[in-house]
């Protein structure tokens, strides 16, 4: 049985979990701070660990995000407690490699394209979600002082309900107008740190041109990339801050020029992603082309 450890409020983890469960067979959710008389062959620990499920699982493996992962925690990563570190970036993998058992995995992105036709709508979409440090209040300050004329919606449960003449704000927006927006509108953006990047890499899926910042997490993922100043430490990282002028700099830029699209690539991601995951969730496979790097 394989116990799958976190807490389960965010569309992230969400995924994280739905990941697994499509890979390997007998596995069982267990949010943190449960306890459990059950044994575990493997305890997979997503951005936060569950210490209540440790002693209860043969095989410890952490799956973090560097933004969340406060020094206690990393503390712990590097002990004998933790067996492996997966990585689902580059990124990550750099800042945990000296925990000695950190093994690059990549991730998988559910594809929900289905638009056909060859155009899209020339507009502009952002979803913050629950963070407060994504770049919404920048990107909307962008749009209005600088009279951007493409349509922008931006999402997020923190910000402020608005509708202007070439904005719109909302707290929330369910499943299925957010696939039609990605399908339909040309130009996704996003200007926070990305643990993974599951918004971003669900919009190249859809053939969305590509707007982020220019920082060690997201710049393997950005076709039109945005200069960065450093805002505040969290966790392992620095998160990176965004100046308006840049955004209606690169707005500009990118209604003008087309680059060629990213689905490709995350298609061959998601293919050697199933295939490392598959080979690290099977306890009698051969790990050996998988080894941790060592620092």
């Amino acid at each position: 049985m394989i116990a799958l450890v976190t807490n389960f409020n965010s569309f992230g983890l969400q995924r994280d979990a739905e990941v697994v469960e499509s890979l390997a067979k007998n596995t069982v959710r267990i949010p943190v701070g449960t306890s459990t008389k059950q044994r575990f062959s493997t305890a997979i620990h997503f951005e936060v660990i569950g210490r209540e499920v440790l002693a209860a699982a043969k095989r410890n493996i952490f799956v973090p995000n560097p933004e969340y992962t406060d020094d206690e925690a990393y503390s712990i990563a590097c002990s004998s407690i933790i067996d492996e570190v997966w990585c689902k970036t580059q990124h990550s993998l750099e800042v945990f490699k000296s925990t000695g058992k950190a093994i690059y995995t990549g991730w998988v992105v559910p594809d929900i394209h289905t638009n056909t036709r060859t155009e899209k709508y020339p507009a502009f979409f952002h979803m913050s979600n629950k963070a407060t440090y994504r770049g919404a209040d920048e990107l909307i300050e962008a749009w209005e002082k600088y009279k951007i004329p493409w349509k922008l919606t931006v999402v997020g449960s923190e910000l402020k309900q608005k509708e202007s003449w070439n904005v719109t704000v909302l707290k929330h927006m369910d499943d299925a107008a957010r696939k039609y927006l990605l399908n339909n509108l040309q130009f996704y953006c996003s200007f926070g740190y990305e643990g993974f990047g599951y918004a971003i890499r669900e919009a190249a899926l859809c053939d969305c041109q590509i707007m982020t910042v220019d920082s060690p997490s997201t710049r393997d993922l950005g076709q039109f990339l945005i200069p960065t100043v450093a805002q505040r430490k969290s966790g392992q990282v620095v998160l990176p801050k965004v100046d308006p002028s840049d955004i209606a700099e690169m707005v500009e830029f990118m209604c003008h020029h087309e680059l060629p699209s990213l689905r490709p690539t995350i298609l061959k991601q998601n293919k050697e992603a199933r295939q490392r995951l598959s080979i690290l969730l099977n306890e009698d496979g051969d790990h050996r082309s998988l080894q941790p790097i060592q620092h």
